[in-house]
Order: C-alpha cells, then structure tokens, then sequence
C-alpha cells in the first residue's frame, strides 16, 4: 500500500516536472518571438515595408481608396490591407499614415500569427512551439526584410490553422473558427499547392480522434476547402496572372540561388544562419555527446556574423531577401510533416525540444533580429538621403543623383536599398507634402510604370497635387487652389 503510494507519489512528481519543463521551454521560445516583434515594430516605423514593391501597393491603394489584390494572393493581401482601407475610409488616410500603418502591419503580422502558434498549444504540448519559431527565425526574417511579399503573411497564415487542426480542443465554435479559416485559404496563396496537402493530412488526424457530430461536419467542410485551396494554388502556379511571378516562384528560388547569394550585391546572412542553425540541429540529435560544442560553435559565429553586419555591407542584401519569399513556405514543408509525427511519438518530440535545440533556435532568433537592427538603420540612412534630395531638388530628379551624393556612403546605400522601378512612388510617400515639387526618376534601363513628362500617369491620391513640372513661382497658386 504504502509503496503503491511512493510509485504514484514518484509518478505525479515526473509528470509535474515534465510539464513545467514544457512551460519553460515553450515560455523562453516565446520570449525571443517578442524580441523580434519588437525589432520588426522598429522596422516598420521605420517605413521599411516601403521597400521594393511596398511604395507601390500604398500608392495604389491611396488612388483606388480600396484594397490592392493579386489573383492568386486575394486573401493574404486582404489581411495586410485591411487596416489601411479601413483608414482611409474614415478619411485619415493621408499618404505618411497608410505608408505607416502598412510598414508596421506587414512588418508585424507575420510574427503575430507565429506568436499565437505559442499560445494555442495546451500545456503539455508547449513544447511544439520549437517548429513555428524555427520557421520564423530561419525562414520568415531571412524575408522580412521584403515585407511586402504576401507569403509571409500566408505561411504564418497555415501555421497558425495547423496548429489550430492538431492541438486545439474542439468546441462549437472553435470548429467554426476552423472551417472559416480553412475557406480563407483557398485564395490565400500559390503556396497552398503543397501546404494546403499537410494541412488535410493533419486534418484527418484530427478527424480520426474527433468524435462530436458537429465538429466532425466543421472538419469534414475544413477539408474540403482546403482541398479546393490545393487545386487553386496548382492552377495559378500552371497558369500565373503575371509571366514574372513564374520566374520569381521557380528561377530566382530554386535555380539561382539568389535567396542566398546575388552578384555583384552581397549575401542573405539570415538564410545563411538558417543553414547553418539546421546543421546544428542535426548534429545535436544525432551526436548528442557533442551537443554542447555545436551549440557553442553555432552560438559563437552566429552572432559575430550578425554584428560584422553592421559594418561589412556584402552581408546586407535587401535583394535577396525578396527572392526568399518562398523560403519559410518550403522550410515549413518539412517541419510540418516532421511536427505530424512528433505529435504521435512523443520521444522525437522531445528530442525536437532538448535544450540545446531550442538553444540553437534561440540563438537564431537573437542573431536574426541583429542582423534587421542594422538593416533597419541602414535603410533609415537610404531614406534619409531620399527625403533631402526630393527637399533640396525641383521637378524630375534623375536617378543619377541618388547615386552621386556628397560621399561614398550614402551611394553604396542607394545602391543597396533603391528598387529599380519605384523611385516615383516612394517619392510620393517619404516625403508627407500637399505639392509634389519633385519626383526622383527611375534608372533609365528597364520597365518604366510611369510618364513622368505627364502627371496625369500618376497615381490619383486625393490631397495631392503635381507641380513638379511648372516654374517654382507658380507652384504656390496651384496649391492653394482647392
């Protein structure tokens, strides 16, 4: 009697340290997460969701006073529009706000949707939480740069639904909630292609363990859309709306590597810890003896590589960050299925979550959110000399003159930060003024979206008026005009 007590005792005592190792690890992963935001908050005050096309969706949306949709994308664009229609709906949308709130929104619902991952999960599953943070240290921030690019939204978008699908206690309207967001992914992205696929699997699994009537109807109509999600993402990659976005999901990902590497601009230091952070990984799985100096190792250079960022520019490039859009979508590919069998064999879970592990993924995260400090004030420094170019100049300002500034600096910074086609629309937003006086160029060589010879192939944005092609004495007269 007394000894069945002390087994029971000793089994109670097991269970309650195993759980509050679950909590701590789950809540330490966490911790790091809100590191990131905060540095992505930084990012997107800082108007960096500006970058690349970003100018161009704020001016268009502040021209239709509606949302700016891609075919294949229509719902990840929704969730990242949705505040800055809202806003100008309720006539505060000036040019500066929507360009604000669509930098912070961007920059920040990924990492949002990837933080509710962490709090979905009972307790005893806190542990899971290792495989979204992987993915948003190792994936999504080796993109974020780009912000802009609707698949960071829809990864995290399918992370937070997969979670829901494998952990989530089944209520009513918690079924409900999964059946809606399973019908937003049928127009969410062309990843849904192979995403939408994990996102049955994990759906008849949790079928399979479901017994209530409704909740098994919620699942059953889950999977359907999700199913329909899986043929609408194969036709839009069969058939894109655009013939570059065949080339940005297949050439520039997959053939040329640029997610990693471009010539001529430098490295994605991120994507390259990431590589480095899953060799670690293996290492500490596979030779647990050696735990300790992988992590170390992983550790060490890591974060020396993120702070000789803040000096040496090859380890900065924008641009390869916009071609690692599809990057945390095919890294979530493997870790979801991975997270389907830890989630039946609690010991791969567990070895999936051991210290040095989750060591490792914290590391990343700290050396990631590093790496987008620096690349945040450089892009500050670019926008700077942005804004006194357009202040100190008057009409059409060639490109030219962004890369010949007073000193060597600023140009390597134009020429790291300036898109090729959007110098027109960044200069309606970085600069909040009621008369367009100047407008910076495009280069010359390449697409050209604008006449700027005539304003009236510019975006329309209600409160602004084009002046920069009159004589500076009549400039006044047609701004106070209403």
């Amino acid at each position: 009697m007394l000894g069945s007590r002390g087994i029971d005792s000793a089994a109670e005592k097991a269970m309650s340290e195993q759980e509050s190792e679950s909590n701590w690890q789950g809540g330490s992963l966490i911790a790091v997460l809100y590191v990131a935001l905060l540095v992505q908050a930084f990012a997107g005050i800082s108007l960096r969701g500006l970058y690349a096309d970003g100018a161009v969706f704020v001016t268009q949306m502040l021209a239709n006073e509606n949302f700016v949709v891609g075919p294949s994308r229509w719902m990840s664009n929704v969730i990242v529009e949705t505040p800055e229609v809202i806003a100008i709906e309720l006539g505060i949308g000036t040019s500066d706000r929507i360009a604000s709130i669509f930098s912070i929104t961007s920059s920040l619902l990924p990492g949002l949707l990837f933080l509710a991952c962490g709090y979905i999960l009972p307790p005893a599953k806190r542990r899971f939480i290792v495989f979204p943070a992987f993915v948003y240290f190792g994936g999504t921030l080796a993109s974020q740069f780009a912000s802009v690019t609707e698949g960071l939204v829809a990864t995290a978008y399918v992370w937070m639904l997969f979670f829901l699908l494998l952990f989530w206690r089944l209520s009513v309207w918690r079924s409900s909630v999964i059946c809606v967001l399973s019908i937003g992914c049928i127009r969410l992205h062309e990843e849904m292609s192979f995403l939408a696929p994990l996102l049955m699997a994990a759906g008849c699994l949790r079928f399979r363990d479901t017994k209530p009537l409704f909740a098994r109807l919620a699942l059953g109509l889950a999977l359907l859309a999700l199913l329909t999600s899986a043929m609408v993402g194969f036709y839009w990659i069969l058939f894109p709306y655009a013939p570059e976005e065949r080339g940005l999901f297949v050439s520039q990902s997959l053939e040329r590597q640029w997610w990693l590497y471009i010539p001529g601009s430098g490295c994605n230091l991120p994507a390259l810890l990431s590589l480095m952070a899953i060799v670690a990984i293996i290492t500490c799985v596979a030779a647990p003896r050696i735990s300790r100096t992988a992590v170390l190792a992983f550790g060490g250079s890591s974060i020396v590589l993120s702070v000789a960022s803040f000096w040496v520019d090859d380890l900065t490039a924008p641009a390869a960050q916009f071609y690692s859009r599809h990057n945390s979508a095919f890294l979530s590919f493997a870790v979801m299925i991975l997270v389907m069998i830890a989630r039946d064999v609690p010991d791969i879970s567990f070895r999936m979550s051991m210290p040095p592990v989750r060591s490792i993924i914290m590391v990343l995260g700290i050396a990631t959110s590093l790496w987008h400090v620096q690349a945040t004030k450089k892009w500050s420094a670019f926008l700077a000399n942005f804004r006194n170019v357009l202040a100190s100049n008057r009409g059409i300002i060639p490109a030219t003159v962004l890369l010949q500034p007073s000193n060597a600096r600023s140009a390597q910074l134009t020429h790291m930060m300036m898109w090729s086609w959007t110098n027109p629309d960044l200069s309606i937003l970085a600069l909040p003024r009621r008369c367009v006086t100047s407008i910076i160029a495009n280069p010359t060589a390449g697409w050209q979206p604008y006449n700027l010879s005539d304003p009236t192939t510019l975006p329309r944005i209600s409160g602004l008026t084009y002046t920069y092609l009159l004589a500076r004495d009549s400039q006044p007269a047609v701004c106070s005009s209403p």
